[in-house]
């Protein structure tokens, strides 16, 4: 509770200065409820039972005969929370009921319009300033270093793990030979190091989904672009997750094993290589986790599609003898792409001579050199740099797609496949089973709550405004089934808003019945909840009309309800 009256402190000072500011808050002590200009509170079904300034809620009360009174010694919003939870629906009910008769929002609205001061003069409000594409970058940057200092577990895991595995890898084919166990050795070691890599990069898919929810809204609100967002994702992701790993398997792997020494730059080529497939792979599973609804179906979607990858890797199937239907896949996969280019740059060129034996005695041992081996496997001598450029080709398409479905983060493409399948019902046999004209739904991912807008030819304007004076003219006509999928966008009409010069600019926002319907549940079952129903507000106005600053309240506006109330929806 310190906690937080430090914080609505500070908060208070900002709408000290013309700033509107809409919080929700648990329970708040009688301290940190006195700051509060104006106060909704919603019942546990999302009913409106109180929207208004908040000194004249123990007065509305009162007024209620079926209402005891509040007692001096008690908090105000705790007895209010008392009273929409533990009183039955049919009292809360009424007490909604008796305040919109006592208090119509049109006529509060129509109230804060004559309230006006007269016009002299117009600003431009609805260019909203946007920071340059370096600041966010920056700014993200540093969030995601912070993070990462604070968090280091997953990066110390990956590296140790990493470690670990490439001198076990090591060790287990130790100085392999050159007879014909030697050459299947050291394809399998260098399949096997590509595998772990891939499935390593699996712990990429939840990165989207972590932060998920803070990403709409600061997107929304124009903090950042998605551009910004995904280039400082990935380069603290690929950085010290993809690049640096697969060093130890030249460090140590390479050595042990005794692969390719004849070559000076084939180190490098193998670690360049490796680290390339390891970035492809790994927004291949950015792309993967940023399509799909939730983590568990991003899971089992980028393990199956590693394992059909690895199918058609070259490895476990000669690339020569792929049916000509699933050539599409091997031309795909950054597997194949990255295991040819691994061997050939361990066999091409080397100056070992290697010796196929023959199960038959009678028949001597044949020694080949290195581009022996590849022809005789059916790989191409001089891919290695092809397969160099494809895996590259494969990584920025990986990415691409990744970027496109980040873009699209709140339509899942999966969620949306799954849902059209389900989505036979007639219109109008939602429309019944709701009795609303419209409604929308939301689609959160792991709640299982499917996104969709069953009356979208329906063109009413959005029932939220926001308004940049200190007191508004402009009154509003809501409508209960008006698209409120929209952001909250300032939208102002100059001919209608008016505030007087010399006094302190500020946001004024309203809403008016404002109601939300979820349909909660599989796709297959699905059944309508209602989340809000004509809720209602004034935010960022206070009765100091004269001097905004004078109000140590102003523009302070809480959302107060019981745990379920829709409070988070409204917001």
């Amino acid at each position: 509770s310190t906690n937080a009256a430090t914080m609505v402190e500070l908060l208070s000072s900002l709408a000290a200065q013309g700033i509107t500011i809409i919080l929700s808050i648990q329970q708040p002590r009688s301290d940190i409820f006195a700051l509060m200009e104006r106060v909704l509170v919603l019942s546990s079904n999302g009913e409106m039972v109180y929207s208004g300034p908040t000194v004249e809620l123990v007065s509305f009360l009162s007024s209620l005969p079926y209402v005891p009174s509040v007692p001096q010694q008690m908090n105000v919003a705790d007895f209010m929370l008392d009273l929409v939870i533990k009183r039955e629906m049919e009292v809360v009910s009424s007490i909604a009921r008796d305040f919109e008769t006592q208090f119509p929002m049109s006529t509060m609205l129509e109230s804060v319009s004559r309230q006006s001061p007269g016009a002299n003069g117009w600003g431009e409000i609805n260019v909203k300033h946007t920071a340059a594409f370096t600041t966010q970058l920056q700014s993200l940057s540093v969030r995601f270093l912070r993070n990462m200092y604070r968090h280091p577990f997953l990066v110390f895991l990956n590296l140790v793990c990493t470690l670990g595995f490439s001198i076990l890898v090591g060790v287990s084919y130790w100085k392999v030979e050159s007879d014909t166990s030697g050459i299947q050795n050291r394809m399998g070691c260098l399949f096997f190091i590509l595998l772990y890599l891939a499935l390593m990069s699996l712990s990429s898919i939840p990165i989207w989904r972590d932060q998920h929810v803070l990403f709409l809204r600061e997107s929304a609100a124009q903090a950042y672009g998605s551009s910004a967002y995904f280039i400082s994702v990935i380069l603290f992701d690929i950085l010290p997750m993809r690049v640096f790993p697969p060093c130890f398997f030249g460090f140590f792997t390479y050595w042990m094993v005794g692969l390719h020494r004849d070559c000076r730059f084939c180190l490098t080529y193998f670690l360049m290589i490796l680290i390339v497939a390891n970035i492809a792979s790994a927004l291949l599973s950015m792309a993967i986790g940023a399509a799909s609804p939730s983590n568990r179906v991003a899971n089992y979607v980028g393990s199956l599609t590693i394992l059909v990858l690895s199918l058609f890797g070259s490895f476990l199937m000669n690339k020569g003898n792929l049916p000509s239907a699933c050539q599409w896949i091997a031309a795909v996969s950054f597997l194949q792409y990255g295991y040819e280019a691994l061997v050939v740059n361990e066999f091409h060129q080397s100056k070992t001579l290697f010796t196929l034996k023959v199960p038959i005695e009678s028949l001597p041992p044949l020694s080949v050199n290195g581009d022996g081996v590849l022809k005789q496997f059916g790989f191409n001598v001089g891919a290695k740099s092809y397969d160099l450029l494809m895996l590259m080709m494969l990584a920025l398409a990986h990415g691409l797609l990744g970027y496109i479905f980040l873009s699209l983060s709140g339509r899942h493409i999966l969620d949306r496949m799954l849902n059209k399948l389900y989505s036979l019902k007639p219109r109008w046999m939602y429309q019944r089973s709701i009795g609303m004209p419209t409604y929308e739904t939301l689609s959160p991912g792991d709640d299982q709550l499917y996104e969709e807008n069953v009356d979208q030819e329906h063109n009413s304007p959005s029932p939220v405004r926001s308004h940049r004076t200190q007191s508004y003219t402009e009154s509003i006509d809501g409508d209960p089934g008006g698209d409120l999928t929209s952001p909250l966008t300032t939208t102002i009409d100059p001919d209608n808003v008016q505030f007087q010069m010399g006094t302190p600019e500020g946001y004024c926002l309203t809403w008016h019945m404002v109601s939300k319907c979820v349909m909660v549940g599989p796709a297959v079952n699905r059944k309508p909840t209602q989340i809000l129903y004509n809720v209602s507000g004034i935010a960022g106005f206070s009765n100091r009309t004269s001097d905004v600053a004078a109000s140590s309240s102003a523009g302070l506006f809480v959302v107060l309800g019981p745990s379920g109330a829709g409070k988070t929806t409204l917001l």
